[in-house]
């Protein structure tokens, strides 16, 4: 028999009465059964309902078989059948299905085949939207379900104004560098603030606008954390009061003011460099407390360019390139100092002097209590004498780091004399004066001595240089010209190319940090002396051509398809490091390669961390370097100094 399907409207098979509600995983269908005359049919009949997912052929999703015993009944040819309580199977298509809630959530169009008996009407029915309220049993947000995917509202957050709290870890991803993953805004009163977390070079930023401060935090952006403000460009606060500081501090002029009860800022990384500043262990207090691995402390004034080590990994607890002073007050003059520099050699020295008297032509003097103990007993040991009141001829006898004999010469009476004795500081006797270069150390401009002798011009005639000229007149000799003394000190400043570097471009040449001070003012007392940096350039010889943009820190490898140029080198032979980005200059691309035996080199932890006193060499990351492995020969870089565990970043890298 024939049979013909009117077929109504899908409805769901629900009205909800509560929001709590979970809506069944089924649909109500509804329909007219007549035979091939048109005449309504009565009786219960085997129906199968398959979900397809096109009009014609396609694939079959799944299939709802009502049949005996329990059939479909239809009644003056009405019938109405739940979907989804029949014997329902997965259907040959692809993807496993066992309900419809989890056709509705994958498909957007899905068509419905009814087959009466054996046989199959046509045409199939589009299944329009009512079916798709099932999603809600799938559902990620929603405004007014109490529960989603089987949590709780308060599993959630909603776009409500009420407060809300996340608990636990979250993260937000995003791949599309013009948006960012997250962006929230605040108003109100005399304050607004914008924050974004992208995945661009910035991790987060946030901006204050107010009546009296304005202020701008970058998170990740090259620095851990950047901060511009008005009035403070930050602060953060303890539990209490007892422990703050300020970043910024604008009122003050700090860049950093903290306050702690025991320490105001600490710093570790790996345990093999941290420091405290304002920090009490139970019994002294420091202002400043710091441990390096290979040196505790580095300072550089870009002024003058005079910087200084503090205990470093060659013994020496303070070097630098300016003279070791100490300063006091004036004793006549309130607005005046007195500044006496150390005496400096050669040689790691170690003296004692005193005043003693030749009786019977000898005399027996004992040293300083304590110069034996720091002083070399077999070497470099030498004694002066000077007779006082009369001329004598004295003669040292003997000397140790314990005492010396002093003699006058037959006939000479007994006289007094002074007597200094000079010897070499024991454990400090093989250190060698001349060494590798890690650092530029040209002798420092004094350019603020020069500004406060064009200040106060009789400041001039109290240095050395015045203090000998007037003393080789007094003698009636001509006072040199400078020619010889010119030409030492050109060739001690031209051994390195950046000494007379203004602080912006020493900003921008450290590799890894970008001047960002274009809304900063510039004080005046600086302006002539970027115009003077301005015009001293690198020597010809540290610049190459550079085929490709290079950042500072890349290693860098001759370019075979471009003589003479410079690439970022990929598993090669590295011939050096970049000193600062690559630039156009005349129209061609360049690169500056530092000379340094200590440089900062951009590298890769992807095949294993980095850690100080690994070997390094190229990677596959072009201008990146990896640890060496000794199972795998290659060229070498140089050995780390200091360690990255993961990702990519900058290692301070000692170069062969």
């Amino acid at each position: 028999m024939a049979h013909r399907s009117l077929v109504l409207p899908l409805a769901a098979l629900w009205v909800a009465s509560s929001i709590a509600a979970t809506p069944p995983a089924t649909v109500n269908y509804q329909g007219v059964l007549r035979d091939q005359n048109d005449k309504p049919l009565s009786g219960t009949y085997d129906m199968t309902f398959r979900f397809m997912d096109a009009a014609t052929a396609g694939n079959e999703i799944l299939v709802d078989q009502h049949v005996a015993p329990a059939g479909v009944p239809v009644s003056g040819g009405l019938f109405n059948v739940v979907l989804g309580s029949g014997s329902v199977t997965d259907g040959a298509g692809p993807g496993t299905y066992a309900t419809l809630d989890a056709v509705f959530r994958d498909y957007s169009a899905v068509w419905l085949e009814v087959r009466v008996g054996a046989e199959t009407l046509a045409p199939r029915t589009r299944i329009q939207s009512a079916p798709y309220a099932l999603n809600a049993t799938n559902a990620v947000t929603a405004t007014n379900s109490s529960q989603l995917n089987g949590q709780t509202s308060d599993f959630y957050l909603d776009t409500s104004s009420t407060y809300q709290t996340k608990s636990g870890a979250v993260m937000f991803r995003n791949y599309d560098p013009s948006i960012p993953a997250v962006a929230a805004s605040c108003g109100g009163g005399s304050s607004n603030g914008f924050s974004t977390v992208g995945c661009s070079e910035t991790g987060g930023y946030f901006e204050t606008h107010g009546s009296t401060s304005t202020g701008v935090v970058a998170i990740g952006d090259q620095y851990g954390l950047r901060s511009y403000g008005g009035s403070v460009g930050g602060v953060i606060v303890g539990p209490t009061w007892d422990n703050y500081a300020y970043l910024g501090d604008a009122p003050d002029g700090a860049g950093i003011a903290v306050a702690g009860a025991t320490r105001g800022v600490y710093y570790s990384s790996s345990g093999e460099t941290y420091g405290d500043l304002g920090f009490f262990d139970g019994s002294k207090y420091y202002g400043l407390w710091a441990h390096g691995y290979y040196t505790g402390g580095y300072f550089e004034n870009t002024y003058s360019g005079t910087h200084t080590w503090l205990a470093d990994s060659d013994g020496t607890s303070v070097k630098g390139n300016g003279s070791k002073s100490f300063i006091q007050n004036h004793p006549e003059r309130d607005d005046r100092a007195i500044v006496y520099a150390a005496l400096e050699g050669d040689e790691v020295g170690t003296y004692t002097r005193g005043t003693a008297r030749t009786v019977h032509g000898e005399a027996h003097v004992s040293l300083g209590d304590t110069f034996r103990y720091v002083t070399d007993p077999d070497l470099g040991l030498t004694v002066y004498v000077t007779p006082i009141g009369a001329p004598s001829l004295l003669y040292v006898a003997e000397k140790s780091t314990t005492g010396i004999v002093v003699k006058t010469a037959a006939g000479e009476p007994d006289v007094a004399f002074d007597w200094i004795a000079v010897g070499l500081r024991v454990g400090f006797e093989n250190v060698n004066v001349v060494r590798e270069k890690t650092e530029p150390s040209p002798v420092p401009t004094m350019t603020g001595l020069l500004e406060e002798q064009a200040r106060h011009p009789e400041l001039a005639q109290t240095t050395s240089r015045a203090r000998f000229e007037a003393m080789e007149r007094a003698a009636g000799r001509e006072v040199p010209a400078h020619a010889r003394t010119d030409a030492l000190l050109e060739q001690i400043r031209a051994a390195d190319h950046g000494v007379t570097e203004s602080p912006s471009a020493k900003t921008a040449r450290l590799p890894g940090i970008e001047a960002r001070r274009t809304n900063a003012a510039t004080p005046a007392s600086i302006e002539p002396r970027v115009e003077e940096a301005a015009a001293v350039a690198p020597p010809a010889e540290l610049v190459f051509p550079a085929s490709e943009p290079i950042d500072a820190g890349d290693l860098l490898a001759l370019d075979p398809e471009t003589p003479g140029a410079l690439r970022r080198a990929v598993n090669a032979e590295v011939v050096g490091v970049a000193d600062a980005p690559s630039r156009i200059v005349d129209g061609s691309s360049t690169v500056a390669v530092t000379t340094g035996r200590f440089a900062m080199v951009a590298a890769d932890a992807g095949t294993g961390a980095i850690h100080p006193g690994d070997l390094l060499t190229a990677s596959a990351t072009p201008g990146r370097a990896m640890k060496a492995r000794p199972e795998v020969p290659a060229p070498l870089v140089g050995r780390a100094l200091t360690a990255l565990e993961a990702g990519q970043g900058l290692v301070r890298v000692l170069l062969p």
